[in-house]
């Protein structure tokens, strides 16, 4: 009981958001949808939603004093001048949907039972529903605001095919729900986010409705197409409805102009907001932004001007994002929940995830500025090549690097929020950022470790920065709010073949330098004896330019060449050789041996 006198409190509060203007306001939709989800028909027990629409109604009735009596029953009529407030207007609406209720409950009974009597009762309750929402209808044409009356027109014309579908007048329910439809579709862009889905929910069951009568009304009609005639002549609405929704519409519109903190657009849905310090914080950013646009377009604003404008907005947002967290922590944390909060707890999700894009939004271009201000230092320390006074600092290599290292890590924060969104031109933006953040970080890297003399790091750093430096370009072309990045991108890129050929130079000597050192120092060997010994021409790998002073043998020594086999082959048989036969002779003579001595003896 506690949890339906709640909801009640909640409807009521509802309701009378426009009290002001003499009209009454009720929300019949989201009067009927809540307590629907919340009392039963979730589970599809419509006995206990039934039994909550009787408990309701003789609240309502006993509050405003508006009984019929026990003892002496006087049956009251309720009309158009007794109704002074909204729980008035809405017993019509709980007679209603108690009549509803309890013939479907009475359908799932007789789908069971197969009992003819069951359905009979059926359709008596069905037709008192009816005569109840048409009453609803009267009571709202004379009482009630544009709105209410939209909606309560919407209500009579759904219960009205819901009756004919259940005496299978086919044609009837057809033109019913396709006109309740159309007034769905026209209805729902004049609604904020929680109002819309409650009419989108209710344009469903119009679709699953139409399906159904479409197919047992085709006997009715020769071709198919006299069908969808049929069903486009049944969505037209009167003019004086169209007018109606034609205002509401545009209420809406000029409302959502002009309370741009109460009601936020994102992801193609307005998110309310119900906090008014969250209200307040969004104010704020919103006219610290206004501010910072004015100055961007009446003239070039300083760098800490600007910073500063980026560091208030961002507090601002930062702000909001702590107020939501805490909203939902502490929705999250109620031990009774209902259909309200479920629906809350969704808003304040989505109002957090905006406010936590914007948040690293802004973050990101206050480290992007602060970057920005020390690359310009950077570049004019180093084009001055002055000696710096104590006050000042000189910017290092290593602070831009760390500068990039944390425009990297911001944009992968707002690149979650972007996947989450699905927004895919966020994404290849971010993506594009990312590339050039990249590039620029390794390229300040490589330039911190050539100052160090690591030339073979620096030279494989600046080739692939400039790798990454194409890629980024390619990708920050199509980004029109991007050049400031793309102009410090082309930048880099005129200088970068320089540098890497001067790295490479160097890497080489420093090489050749270390193995010229290395192979002096072997023992037993003289350094100068070795170079000048062996001339620069026999050795080009090593160089040293200050004891390298021979670069080749003088005068170039004489090498024998061998003689052709080629002329011997030919001239073979032409030559002539002396004869070697005196000097055979000679040899022998001089040759005698053991066995010539021993002949002489």
């Amino acid at each position: 009981m506690e949890a339906g006198a709640g909801q009640d409190k909640k409807a009521d509060s509802k309701a009378g958001e426009s009290k002001g203007t003499g009209r009454l306001t009720l929300a019949v939709l989201t009067t009927i949808k809540d307590s629907q989800s919340q009392y039963g028909l979730r589970h599809d027990d419509y006995t206990r939603y039934r039994q909550y629409c009787a408990r309701r109604l003789r609240r309502v009735r006993k509050s405003e004093k508006f009984l019929h009596g026990r003892q002496n029953f006087r049956k009251k009529k309720l009309e158009s001048k007794h109704v002074k407030n909204e729980k008035l207007l809405s017993i019509p609406l709980l007679n209603a949907e108690r009549a509803w209720s309890y013939a479907m409950e009475l359908k799932k009974e007789s789908a069971k039972d197969d009992d003819s009597r069951k359905h009979h009762h059926l359709l008596r309750k069905l037709s008192r529903a009816v005569r109840w929402s048409k009453d609803l209808r009267s009571l709202a044409m004379e009482v009630a605001d544009d709105r209410t009356q939209v909606e309560a027109e919407l209500y009579a014309i759904w219960m009205e095919g819901n009756e004919h579908i259940e005496r299978e007048n086919w044609k009837s329910a057809l033109q019913c729900h396709a006109k309740a439809k159309e007034f769905c579709e026209r209805l729902k862009k004049a609604s904020n986010m929680e109002d819309a889905e409650r009419v989108e929910e209710m344009r469903k069951q119009m679709i699953q409705s139409i399906r159904l009568c479409k197919y047992n009304a085709k006997r009715d009609f020769e071709k198919k197409e006299d069908l969808e005639k049929f069903v486009k002549e049944s969505q037209e609405i009167d003019s004086a409805w169209g007018d109606k929704l034609a205002k509401l519409t545009e209420a809406f519109e000029a409302q959502k102009s002009t309370t741009s903190t109460t009601v936020v657009s994102w992801k193609g849905k307005d998110i309310p907001i119900g906090s008014k310090k969250i209200q307040d914080a969004l104010k704020a950013a919103q006219d610290l932004e206004e501010k910072m646009g004015k100055a961007d377009g009446s003239a070039q604003s300083e760098a800490p001007a600007e910073s500063e404008a980026l560091i208030e907005i961002l507090k601002k947002y930062t702000e909001a994002h702590c107020l939501c967290q805490n909203d939902l922590i502490a929705n999250e944390g109620a031990k009774l929940r209902t259909v309200v909060l479920d629906k809350k707890a969704e808003y304040l999700k989505l109002l957090k995830s905006f406010l936590g894009q914007k948040r690293m939004g802004y973050k990101l271009l206050r480290a992007q500025s602060h970057t920005d201000n020390l690359a310009a230092k950077y570049e004019s320390q180093v084009a001055s090549n002055k000696k710096l006074s104590k006050k000042e600092a000189r910017i290092g290599e290593g602070s831009l690097v760390a500068a990039y290292e944390k425009l990297l890590a911001v944009a992968h924060e707002l690149k979650k929020y972007a996947d989450e969104s699905k927004d895919s031109k966020s994404l290849r933006e971010i993506t594009a950022i990312q590339a050039g953040y990249r590039s620029m970080r390794c390229y300040y890297k490589a330039v911190q470790e050539e100052k160090a003399s690591n030339f073979p790091r620096a030279y494989v750093l600046y080739k692939h920065s400039g790798a990454l430096a194409q890629d980024a370009t390619k990708k920050l072309k199509d980004q029109s709010n991007q050049q400031k990045l793309l102009s410090q991108l082309e930048s880099m890129q005129s200088n970068l073949r320089q540098r890497e050929l001067r790295t490479r130079a160097n890497a080489v000597l420093k090489q050749s330098v270390s193995e010229n050192t290395a192979s002096d120092s072997a023992p037993g060997v003289d350094s100068k004896e070795r170079k000048t010994c062996v001339p620069l021409l026999e050795r080009l790998d090593k160089f040293d330019s200050e004891s390298d002073i021979k670069l080749a043998n003088f005068p170039l020594d004489v090498q024998l060449a061998p003689p052709k086999p080629l002329f011997y082959d030919v001239a073979y048989h032409t030559l002539g050789f002396k004869s070697l036969a005196k000097r055979v002779e000679s040899e022998k003579e001089k040759s005698g041996g053991l066995l010539s001595s021993l002949g002489l003896w």
